[in-house]
């Protein structure tokens, strides 16, 4: 099994999870696990696939350790607002917790994401056409960017 398999499927949730999230709204991230692939590597990944979150300071709680920057590439020390549970200083298995609040997104990331969604849809439906073996044609089509959307039959009455 690949050393990161579970990594990569926290990725895809946390991104899921960030696209869906409204600006100003909190999301808390947490695993069972040790690994700073998961934990710390995760919320950097996300970080860099949205710049808008922020780490939020969780309040203490005895048993609660640090997060560690040290094990991320960019060693932010924002990393330390994260949580660690030890299960040698409280009772459980081990967990991680991240609090994370969804920012603005700057003006440059929401044009760049509009002629990326348009691009990326119209090569998708253009794909389902080619593969529907002659149901369909282009003419009958129109090409929308909206998330639930590829593409949609146009009515003609």
């Amino acid at each position: 099994m690949d050393r990161n398999f579970f990594a990569k499927i926290q990725r895809s949730i946390v991104t899921q999870a960030a696209r869906m999230l409204k600006p100003g709204g909190m999301m808390l991230y947490s695993t069972c696990t040790f690994d700073p692939e998961e934990n710390e590597g995760t919320i950097e990944y996300l970080r860099q696939q949205y710049p808008e979150f922020e780490i939020k300071e969780i309040r203490p709680y005895e048993g609660f350790a640090k997060g560690m920057p040290q094990v991320t590439e960019s060693k932010e020390p924002a990393f330390e607002k994260t949580v660690r549970i030890w299960p040698y200083k409280m009772h459980g298995e081990g967990h991680y917790l991240a609090l994370l609040q969804k920012g603005e997104k700057s003006e440059k990331l929401v044009v760049k994401e509009k002629k990326s969604a348009r691009k990326k849809c119209r090569k998708n439906c253009l794909h389902f056409l080619r593969t529907s073996h002659g149901r369909w044609t282009g003419a009958d089509w129109r090409f929308t960017a909206r998330k639930s959307t590829i593409c949609r039959k146009i009515s003609r009455m």
